[in-house]
């Protein structure tokens, strides 16, 4: 790499900059045993030893600070994976879809119990609906009465904000302590929920401190207002600052403190740092005995030794850091000028390594974007001529809609204004047509479509005069809950047309609904010809494309891709039918009220 290229990119992203990262961490991991080396023999020097064993301590203290705000990072980011499932965004809002026991939804449930597998923090996770007064911990469903760990629940209920909370608490009120990392769930603006991640703080600090460096030091991890959320001694669990010596004569806030300080009559080096993400501070508390074994007078061999080593420690961090920075800067290249690449592609397909692997896939990734880049623009042009043709034809319908009505008029006044069969036909048809335009809301109550039903039967019996009848069995329970509009209309359109009309005579069209159990059942049937069982396959068959053909019975395949579309695999369709006997079609829809 050339001295120019260091240079460019230090000035364009200054402390950013990759190179200048690695070469501080290279350096920082190279001088680091050094310093410490150098600190053991700093004993004539104090106040460079103090100096060195506080910076010390305050570099653990970052570590620490880290490695345990990158843990509530995880919880945090949990939190609002799961918030962001649909599975749990309904849950807060509907009695009908939180079954989570249903075996539906395996793979949802099986991801939150794994999860504190995969973060061994993790102790486990609630997800709180107060619409349902319901609490899903992965082991089951239950009510919030029923829910023996709420201790958290005071906290969440104080929540007046899309903010993200910190509290200690114990599991059960008993044991473990734990940091509950708790995150409300706002729908339309209205907190519905929370999402509750529990830390196990006794995991926390096995990760954050080895079990010797526990008997002569003390983490405490503090929350806004100075209680003790976290430590590694479990006695100071949840006191506030002024009751624990280590703390009391620090002024817990978001300051940044280092020094040494007399606790019960031995020295303590004492490190207080604020949390770079949330409102918590760290203090971690060294007592200076771990070093007094390690002190010895040689310091001018050490500083002379230190110099040296510092000096080489530069040169070698800066070698390694341009060596591990070039692949970097080819990347750069690629991205800046792929079309260089492109045509030399070969080049990074032999000798294949991670590098050329990386480069091969960026460009594959810069050309399969173009591809679509090409493909979105060409979709829009049919989108916009799609759209164009469908206001064309809504012409048609109310053209037809206002015509029905003026011959309505004229079949009035030919009979001064008395009602006749071609007038109360017309008005039907009329009818029929302004129910089908009057919403552009592809949901009605079963009682609006149970009546267009009727108002089409009337038509048909018009035409087909006592060929066929029909009997109603639908329980009034079921009028007030939604149905996808023209649901049930095309499938009595089926049995009249398929089944009554080839027979000829004495049909009969069975139409009855009613509530089984958490779902809406409809049953419609005719007594017709029937279809073979070849036919039932290939009709079923045809329900389970994604796309409609031309075919004889596609109202029923449109029905069939509606009801998937609307309520997906809380729905379903089943026929049955025999040849000379008829012909049933069996719908099941979910429970929704319009």
């Amino acid at each position: 790499m050339r001295y120019k290229d260091i240079l460019f990119y230090l000035k364009s992203y200054k402390f950013n900059s990759i190179l200048l990262k690695d070469y501080i961490l290279v350096l920082v991991l190279m001088m680091l045993p050094f310093l410490f080396t150098g600190g053991f023999y700093y004993n004539n020097t104090k106040h460079m030893l103090d100096n060195e064993i506080i910076s010390e301590n305050e570099t653990q203290t970052e570590h620490i600070r880290d490695i345990s705000d990158t843990m509530i990072k995880q919880a945090a980011l949990i939190a609002a994976k799961v918030i962001g499932t649909n599975d749990v965004q309904m849950f807060m809002v509907n009695d009908w879809f939180g079954d989570f026991s249903n075996g539906k939804d395996t793979e949802f449930i099986n991801y939150i119990k794994t999860l504190p597998i995969m973060y061994e923090q993790v102790d486990s996770i609630y997800i709180y609906s107060s619409y349902n007064d319901t609490v899903f911990s992965g082991y089951g469903k239950s009510r919030l009465k029923d829910h023996q760990d709420k201790s958290w629940l005071e906290i969440y209920n104080q929540i007046n904000s899309n903010d993200m909370f910190i509290v200690p608490r114990a599991k059960n009120n008993i044991f473990p302590q734990l940091i509950s990392v708790i995150r409300p769930v706002y729908v339309d603006n209205v907190k519905k929920g929370a999402v509750v991640i529990n830390l196990d703080v006794k995991k926390m600090m096995a990760m954050l401190y080895s079990e010797n460096e526990q008997k002569r030091k003390y983490l405490f991890i503090l929350n806004r207002d100075g209680t003790v959320i976290a430590s590694s001694d479990k006695s100071y669990f949840g006191k506030s600052a002024a009751e624990v010596d280590y703390l009391n004569k620090l002024e817990i806030g978001m300051n940044r403190v280092s020094r040494k300080q007399d606790i019960a009559g031995e020295q303590y080096i004492t490190a207080m740092l604020p949390s770079t993400d949330f409102n918590i501070t760290y203090v971690n508390a060294t007592s200076m005995e771990i070093y007094a074994d390690k002190l010895h007078n040689i310091m001018y061999f050490i500083i002379i030794l230190l110099i040296a080593l510092i000096l080489m420690s530069m040169f070698i961090a800066l070698v390694i850091a341009i060596k591990s920075f070039e692949p970097v800067q080819e990347i750069i290249s690629v991205l800046d000028e792929p079309e260089k690449f492109v045509e030399d592609d070969n080049k990074h397909t032999g000798n294949l390594n991670e590098l050329k692997y990386i480069i091969r896939n960026i460009l594959k990734t810069l050309h399969s974007n173009a591809e679509m880049k090409q493909e979105l623009e060409n979709r829009l042009k049919l989108l916009d001529k799609s759209h164009f043709t469908m206001l064309q034809a809504q012409i048609n319908p109310h053209f037809l809609y206002n015509t029905l009505e003026t011959i309505n008029y004229m079949a009035l006044n030919l009979t001064e204004n008395d009602e006749n069969e071609v007038s109360s036909a017309v008005s039907e048809l009329a009818e029929l047509f302004r129910m089908s335009m009057q919403s552009t809301n592809y949901m009605v109550t079963i009682s609006e479509e149970l009546l267009q039903i009727e108002l089409y039967i009337n038509i048909l019996k018009l035409r087909y005069g006592n060929m066929f009848s029909v009997q109603w069995d639908i329980s009034p329970q079921i009028r007030k809950y939604a149905i996808v509009k023209l649901s049930l209309q095309p499938l009595v359109e089926n049995a009249v047309y398929h089944g009554i009309k080839p027979k000829g005579e004495d049909g009969v069209v069975y139409i009855r609904g009613k509530m089984e159990e958490d779902k809406i059942c409809f049953e419609i049937a005719d007594n017709g010809v029937g279809m073979s069982e070849e036919a039932c396959e290939e009709l079923r068959r045809k329900m389970e494309d994604k796309y409609i053909s031309n075919d004889h019975h596609i109202g029923i395949l449109n029905v069939n891709q509606r009801l998937k579309i609307i309520f997906g695999d809380e729905c379903s369709i089943e026929l049955a039918s025999q040849k000379g006997r008829g012909t049933t079609f069996y719908i099941r829809i979910p429970v929704v009220e319009l």
